[in-house]
């Protein structure tokens, strides 16, 4: 019985020539696969880091917006967009402020 336990596991090993290939593997790390273009995007290579970023770019900028509570939009001036449906955001956005006391 024991044999029989043994020939069982074996072939449950990930090690074992009939798992090789196989899709519920996990992928393995390579330095010599090509990187994905955008690391942001929902692709397999996407950043695990991401949704942290973008919270801690929503936690600073909101910092920086309530220090300058008299900021508007720069007369005559137009802020830059650029992307696309999956990348778009802001070149420039011109501002004027009344600066106030630097807190470092």
């Amino acid at each position: 019985m024991t044999n029989s336990l043994e020939e069982h596991a074996q072939n449950w090993d990930l090690r074992h020539e009939d798992f090789k290939d196989k899709d519920f593997l996990y992928d393995v790390y390579s330095v010599i696969r090509q990187a994905a273009p955008f690391a942001y995007t929902d692709t397999p290579s996407r950043c695990l880091g991401s949704n942290l970023a973008r919270v801690e770019f929503r936690i600073g900028l909101g910092q920086v917006l309530s220090s300058l509570p008299d900021y508007v939009l720069a007369p005559g001036a137009e802020a830059a967009v650029h992307g696309n449906s999956l990348t778009r955001g802001f070149l420039t956005i011109p501002v004027i402020f009344t600066p106030g006391e630097k807190s470092i």
